[in-house]
C-alpha cells in the first residue's frame, strides 16, 4: 500500500482525536447500545476541542443540542417544565465555560505577546 493511501486511511479510520483515550468513542457508544440522540452527545462531549481547541464550546453545543433533541423526544410524555429547566441550566453552563476559554484565550494570547 503507498504511502498516502496508508495516510489517508488513518485520517479516516483512526485519525489523533478519535483515538487519544484508552477506547474509541464510537466502541463505548455501541457497546452501551446508544440510539443517534445520545451517541451523538457522547460523540461531542468526549472529543470536544481534540479536533479544532477553537471549537471547543462548538462541540458542547452540538453535543448539548443532540441531548436536547433527546429530552424533547422523550419528553412527549414526560414533563415538558424539567426538559426547559435543564435545557435552560446547561445553556447557561455552556455559556460559562465560554467565557472562560475566552478569558484563558485572552490570557495565553498576552502571554505570547
Amino acid at each position: 500500500m503507498s504511502e498516502t493511501v496508508q495516510d489517508n486511511t488513518k485520517v479516516v479510520n483512526r485519525p489523533n482525536h478519535y483515538t487519544d483515550g484508552q477506547i474509541e468513542v464510537i466502541d463505548f457508544i455501541t457497546d452501551k447500545n446508544l440510539d443517534f440522540s445520545l451517541g451523538n452527545t457522547i460523540k461531542y462531549i468526549a472529543r470536544a476541542g481534540k479536533k479544532d481547541p477553537n471549537k471547543y464550546v462548538e462541540d458542547l453545543s452540538k453535543a448539548a443540542w443532540y441531548l436536547n433533541h433527546k429530552l424533547l423526544e422523550i419528553g412527549m410524555n414526560g414533563s415538558p417544565d424539567i426538559i426547559e429547566s435543564v435545557c435552560r441550566q446547561m445553556e447557561a453552563e455552556i455559556g460559562t465555560l465560554g467565557n472562560h476559554i475566552s478569558k484563558l484565550s485572552q490570557l495565553q494570547k498576552k502571554q505570547t505577546d
